[in-house]
């Protein structure tokens, strides 16, 4: 599947994400129980935004990141 409006339409939940290089992205989806997979995409410029349309910064995102996961194992 390449048209990125028909993936669009069956709202994929993002596992993961991975920069590959300046030009690409790896995200890995989840669909329902039996479909999934990898989208590979071609980009120009990433932007990161938040709940409210805010830009974040790729430092502001890594920090996120790391006090989801340090709080996430202190559950543990």
């Amino acid at each position: 599947m390449e048209d990125i409006k028909e993936i669009e339409k069956l709202e994929p939940e993002i596992l993961s994400g991975e920069i590959i290089n300046s030009d690409y992205i790896k995200i890995n989806c989840f669909i329902s129980s039996s479909v999934g997979g990898i989208l590979r995409i071609k980009t120009e410029e990433i932007k990161i935004f938040d709940e409210n349309d805010t830009v974040v910064s790729k430092e502001q995102f890594l920090g996120i990141c790391k006090n989801y996961w340090d709080s996430f194992k202190k559950r543990e």
